[in-house]
């Protein structure tokens, strides 16, 4: 078994995979989250997962840049317009 290191790690689920990538993936000090159209106006929330949201995003366009901002090391949702939920690790 590998260990992981410092860096995060996202999934995006199914139906987000069909309108939006992330990239780097893995990523150390952040990451982008884009989609294939523009959105208007799309709340994008991180969340631990003891599911207390730690930063709170609003998209306006293709591309969010979601810093790592000093949050500590442990597994990470994010919420997209509150409609699907994605998996963040960071160690």
């Amino acid at each position: 078994m590998s260990e992981l290191y410092d860096f995060s790690f996202v999934a995006l689920d199914e139906q987000l995979q069909s309108v939006a990538t992330i990239a780097p993936n893995p990523f150390t000090d952040f990451t982008i989250l884009s989609f294939n159209q523009p959105q208007k106006n799309v709340r994008v929330e991180l969340i631990d997962i003891q599911g207390r949201v730690q930063q709170v995003y609003w998209l306006n366009g293709n591309e969010l840049r979601i810093e790592r901002d000093g949050l500590p090391t442990g597994m990470y949702l994010l919420r997209v317009a509150e409609e699907s939920v994605n998996k963040i690790i960071i160690d």
